[in-house]
């Protein structure tokens, strides 16, 4: 699943949502692992080119 999100000018309170929003998807435990996953094949790659 992809989510993106794009920062678009808004008013107070809805900027102040979508930042928390944002926020906690960003510290989310299927988003930690994702990231964890992504930075693991990163490094498996680099040491293929060296």
């Amino acid at each position: 699943m992809l989510f993106l999100d794009i920062a678009r000018p808004m008013r107070f309170p809805l900027n102040f949502v979508n930042w928390v929003v944002c926020t906690l998807i960003s510290l989310s435990p299927i988003v930690q692992v994702a990231k964890g996953n992504h930075e693991s094949w990163e490094k498996q790659f680099e040491a293929l080119l060296k």
